[in-house]
């Protein structure tokens, strides 16, 4: 988590922070055969399976060289099924495939040799969105007796040409019913799943043992044969877990030199802190129905639970239930009341079917005794006496740790109370047939009436018998407090009057997102942010695109140090309206950089000065960050007399080319085929010695290029950034960032940390060190050069564009990315692809909440809203009163680096605001209302800022009240224009957290489930 301290507040080491306790093992797996692909196909260890290459050409891979695939008449046979039959199997390889959109689906693997399209018995294929619509998926295909056949496809598209990606099929016959016997992982991550044994045609080997195993190829049909390159296909002849597929996933050049791989083996498997239902480790995150998180817990926050139907759901069984294993469970425990004769399960099932374990709890007037059930191979197992198994005593309202260990070889299972041993371990000896299936359940047992009443925090569990020296050690765990964050440093609201006219108004720091509402008046609530630039304003309660231009540009007119400025203008009345009682909520999420937009027409920045540099052909270097989307002659920079010049560095519809015209001749050089006008962020580097040229472009091999020996005969060149020939023509339509100029031929590694430039070094001459910086411009406020020998004068440019190091891509989407990480939060812009994607946020956390909107467009797109609360494959509209609706192509996978998202559109621009917990400053939750005084709702801090939604019902507004309004009492809408009501007793904040009040619709309903945002 972000800021949290190593240390308790007593000194003492925390443990909460740790997501292993105890130390790991490594294990090591031996492939049966792996194919490095490095202009060869023999296969380690030892060469035992050689494969047999037909027109196979190799290139720069993954690992080393690869194998490049033409889709015509190349394939690599590694040899008779047999080698490799298997009723357990993985299949992994890396693949890289060609252009996107193939006419037909492609074979990556077949067990295959017959003249018939039905005569195979397992293909990998890359599929096509030209054939069944498929989106460029990754099916295995299986046959089995008579004509009988199974498809299994990924769940989305997962397939980027030009991108590498890995790819493992396990495969396992001798899995139970209800138990996946093929799983298809991708980078590490499951993408599809089946039980092959429901089709009761395949119970043997993966493979036919008459037929070979092709890569590459379909003999029954050439249309078929994948177009692309392959690297590192490896095979065992064992079912591998989900840790051995992300060592896979995981490799480097070094253990891909190996015939084997290490999989480090943990003995926790799933840690729930208990303050939402993520499994910290990342496994098995749960969803959780009518538990209320906002519960102060043994360890921060905890889970209450009602009794009747709670419950936190884990969509697979986290132990093993086809076999005997051991396991652990621990966590902390508070009842609600003392039972004498009554049922309680911490837990179980929520159906007739079973889960792989259960644990209860049977009251009596002796106390109350704790049992462990356990499913496998659809058995069940429990004590012979549930009524005198750990019986302990017990208060109501105490935290009790509780543990509970069972040894699979044994089937003793010994239960732990507070550290120490309760009463003799017991035999799981009494057995009961039962159908179990995929699923764990977290407080509840079956059906309502046998749930959990009370309180669980800090869950633990473990895939072996913990010592009592272990038990003892997770009893005496402690906390990691939050370290301090300065709230006021990263978010604030601000009342102020407006005055029509230009002021400044303090913050506290300089603000990336402002939202500002005219409190008295009925005007929008106008949103602004550094990402979108302060002159490109959206609207909470309405579903149009930005306003922009105009008097947007003289609204807002600058983001400061300590706050913003405003001009003469109120932009939709809710800004700076003479008279206007105005609040702003401002957060901070600084841009790593920034950068300077050229207009395309009339912007340019000229540089005087450089005479001595470039007035005869020289020993030069110019770098410098350019993006755009435009075509046409955009010249990037130029030094220019007379028609001549030394260089001329400019894109020709995307194509990067460098251009040199001297008194007695002219040259030209295409940089490279490649098209740079994609929208990103490129960095591109020339150097001259005089005599030769080199272009590097994004730290690549450089282009080289020769001249003659003709000079400028002693004119004095001008520089010119974003146009050429003086400002007169070819304008750079775009953003260019550090621009730099060397009077020194730099090296290609000189160049490398030119291209790897951190933001730290943005505003140092001397960078690389030593490399002869003359000049440099960072061009993100100014055209200062960091010299001050050379300073740029500038024409109709906008400075202060997010930069280079703003870019993220680590999703299929490159986004541009402001953040925030110790405030969990950051602003998002991306453009829509018209496919699923997926979209970098920055925050390093699993975002909670995400407010998106298309914001170039004003077709009635609405604002969408995730939450973690109701879900994925969910969405609200923060521009509605409506309740919660289904939306599976927004957010359909939340992770703590991108977000998958499918839009309709590759047109529409998006900006999004995403959120995320931070303990002692923020905290999204959910609630269920109780229309009574006094439901309390603990953040474990005292908010200044709250936004309230009722999920589960319509015509309930979104409320969003402060403490600097008259402390939670006035409330605004941000799906309406409404001027500020109130005031209201119905929410009030407490140390602690907030308490509702009688409100019966927008914020206490009885049995409505609301969502909120607290901000301290």
């Amino acid at each position: 988590m972000f800021g949290q301290s190593l240390l308790s507040a007593f000194g003492i080491a925390c443990t909460t922070d740790t997501d292993q306790l105890f130390n790991p093992t490594s294990t090591q797996i031996n492939s049966l055969a792996t194919y490095q692909l490095n202009n060869a196909t023999t296969s380690i260890p030892s060469n035992t399976y050689p494969g047999t290459p037909s027109n196979i050409t190799y290139t720069t891979g993954k690992f080393g060289d690869a194998a490049v695939f033409n889709g015509s008449n190349t394939s690599i046979n590694i040899g008779a099924s047999n080698n490799f039959a298997s009723n357990k199997l993985t299949i992994s390889f890396w693949a890289n495939p060609g252009t996107a959109n193939p006419s037909n689906y492609q074979l990556l693997f077949s067990n295959y040799i017959g003249g018939s399209v039905a005569d195979y018995d397992f293909i990998i294929n890359r599929q096509s969105p030209n054939h069944a619509s498929n989106a460029e998926k990754l099916e295995v295909g299986i046959s089995g007796s008579g004509s009988a056949y199974l498809y299994i496809l990924t769940d989305s598209a997962v397939f980027t040409p030009g991108t590498w990606k890995n790819y493992v099929i396990v495969f396992d016959t001798t899995e139970s019913a209800n138990v996946d016997k093929i799983k298809i992982y991708v980078n590490g991550t499951l993408a599809a799943r089946s039980d092959i044994s429901s089709s009761g045609t395949v119970t043997g080997s993966l493979l036919n043992t008459s037929d070979d195993l092709l890569v590459g190829t379909w003999p029954h049909d050439t249309s078929h044969r994948y177009s692309g390159i392959m690297d590192q296909v490896r095979i065992f002849n064992s079912a591998l877990s989900q840790t051995a597929v992300t060592a896979l996933y995981n490799e480097t050049t070094t253990t891909a030199q190996n015939a084997y791989i290490t999989e480090e083996v943990y003995s926790g498997i799933a840690y729930y802190k208990m303050s939402d239902a993520t499994d910290q480790l990342g496994n098995y995150n749960g969803t959780a129905t009518n538990v209320n998180f906002n519960t102060e817990g043994k360890f921060g926050f905890a889970g209450a639970f009602n009794g009747s139907n709670s419950k936190l759901v884990i969509n697979s069984s986290i132990y093993d239930n086809t076999a005997n294993t051991s396991l652990t469970w621990s966590s902390w425990i508070k009842f609600d009341n003392v039972y004498t004769s009554s049922f309680r399960a911490i837990v179980g099932s929520q159906s007739s079917a079973r889960g792989s374990i259960a644990i209860n709890m049977y009251g009596s007037s002796s106390g109350i005794s704790t049992s462990l059930e356990r499913y496998y191979n659809n058995t069940q197992r429990y004590p012979s006496s549930y009524a005198t198994a750990a019986l302990f005593s017990y208060s109501a309202n105490v935290w009790y740790h509780l543990a509970i260990t069972y040894d699979g070889s044994t089937s003793n299972a010994t239960v732990y109370i507070n550290g120490a041993q309760q009463g003799s371990a017991y035999n799981l000896d009494v057995v009961n047939s039962q159908t179990t299936n995929n699923e764990t359940t977290i407080g509840l047992y079956g059906s309502s009436g046998y749930g959990w009443q009370g309180d669980i925090d800090q869950i633990r569990m473990y895939d072996s018998a913990l010592s009592a020296a272990d038990i003892s050690t997770l009893y005496k765990e402690v906390e990691c407090e939050p370290a301090a964050i300065n709230a006021l440093a990263n978010f604030n609201t601000v009342l102020y009057t407006g005055n029509n006219g230009t002021q400044s108004i303090t913050t506290g720091f300089k603000p990336d997102f402002v939202w500002f509402k005219n409190r008295t008046g009925t005007n929008d609530h106008a949103l602004v942010d550094s990402v979108r630039g302060r002159g490109s304003y959206l609207f909470a309660n309405a579903n149009y695109g930005a306003s922009t231009g105009g008097s947007a540009s003289n609204d807002v007119t600058s983001f400061d140090s300590n706050g913003f400025s405003l001009g003469s203008v109120s932009q939709a009345g809710s800004t700076n309206t003479s008279g206007g009682s105005i609040v702003a909520w401002s957060w901070k999420a600084p841009l790593a950089n920034l950068s300077t937009s050229f207009n395309g027409s009339s912007s340019y920045i000229t540089i005087s000065g450089l005479s001595s540099m470039f007035s005869t052909k020289a020993t030069f270097t110019v770098s410098l960050w350019f993006k755009t989307t435009a075509t046409g002659n955009r010249a990037l920079f130029d030094d220019y007399t007379s028609n001549n010049y030394n260089i001329q560095l400019y894109l020709y519809d995307g194509i990067l080319n460098v251009s040199t015209r001297f008194s007695g001749g002219d040259g030209n050089m295409t940089a490279s085929s490649t098209t740079y006008n994609d929208g990103n962020w490129h960095h591109v580097a020339v150097t001259s010695n005089q005599t030769t040229y080199n272009t590097y472009v994004d730290g690549g091999s450089p282009i080289t290029w020769t001249v003659s020996s003709n000079s400028h005969s002693g004119q004095t060149p001008t520089v010119v950034t974003g146009a050429s020939q003086g400002g007169a023509v070819n304008f750079f339509n775009g953003d260019i960032a550090q621009l730099r100029i060397f009077n020194d031929t730099l090296t290609a590694s000189e160049v490398s940390d030119l291209y790897t430039e951190p933001a730290a070094s943005n505003n140092t001459l001397n960078y690389p060190a030593g490399a002869g910086c003359i000049a440099a411009y960072p061009l993100q406020t100014d055209a200062v050069d960091l010299s001050g020998n050379y300073n740029g004068a500038s024409s109709n440019v906008t400075f202060g564009q997010p930069g280079y190091l703003t870019q993220n891509t680590d999703g299929t989407i490159t986004s541009t990315v402001a953040v925030n990480k110790e405030a969990g939060f950051s602003i998002v812009k991306y453009t829509g692809t018209g496919s699923n994607a997926t979209i970098g946020h920055g925050l390093g956390a699993t975002p909670q909440l995400i407010i998106d909107k298309v914001y170039n467009s004003n077709a009635g797109y609405g604002w969408t809203v995730y939450s973690e609360p109701t879900g994925t494959g969910k969405a609200l509209t923060l521009n509605s009163s409506g309740a919660v609706a289904n939306d599976a192509n927004f957010c359909s996978v939340v992770g703590s680096s991108t977000i998958t998202s499918y839009y309709t559109s590759s047109s529409f621009d998006h900006i999004a605001y995403f959120f995320t917990s931070i303990p002692g400053y923020s905290k999204i939750g959910s609630y269920v209302g109780t229309a009574a005084a006094g439901n309390f709702q603990y953040t474990g801090f005292q908010p200044s800022w709250l936004m309230v939604k009722c999920s589960s019902a319509s015509s309930r507004n979104w409320v969003i009240v402060d403490d600097k309004r008259g402390n939670s009492e006035y409330w605004l809408y941000p799906n309406t224009n409404d001027s500020e009501q109130g005031p209201y007793s119905d929410i009030a904040f407490n140390s602690t957290g907030f308490t509702l009040g009688t409100n019966a619709s927008y914020s206490n309903g009885s049995g409505d489930t609301y969502i909120y945002l607290a901000i301290a």
